[in-house]
């Protein structure tokens, strides 16, 4: 019982902090409730994790849209580590301000510089002889 009431405290206080901080309808209450909610009553693996995530995540809070979704999915599944990491990218894109600017419609002088290998600003070193 000692164990189960060190735990408790341990997930009661710092949620209750944030939520006196930031007030219960911020986002970062809504997201600790969520996700301390998911880690309680999932189980059965990263797969069965990331679908309940990605529904709740799209459809209930509207914290990304489908496409992110899906796009967060596949970075998680081409690169190394635990797929389950994909919730810290559901959890940053929750709490960023909307509307968010698609990557491929950068402002064209940062994709030309892209393109030069050149940063905006800042001189190309002197070429020696």
């Amino acid at each position: 019982m000692r164990i189960l009431g060190a735990g408790l405290m341990l997930w009661a206080v710092p949620l209750s902090v944030v939520a006196a901080l930031t007030g219960t309808g911020s986002v970062f209450t809504t997201q600790g409730v969520f996700f301390s909610g998911t880690a309680v009553v999932t189980f059965g693996g990263a797969y069965a994790v990331l679908a309940h995530v990605a529904q709740q995540a799209v459809q209930h809070y509207g914290w990304l849209s489908a496409g992110e979704m899906v796009r967060g999915l596949a970075l998680a599944e081409t690169t190394p580590g635990p797929l389950i990491m994909v919730v810290q990218f559901v959890a940053f894109l929750g709490r960023s301000p909307r509307p968010r600017r698609p990557l491929h419609r950068a402002p064209a002088r940062r994709r030309r510089s892209a393109r030069r290998g050149s940063i905006p600003g800042r001189r190309r070193p002197a070429r020696l002889p």
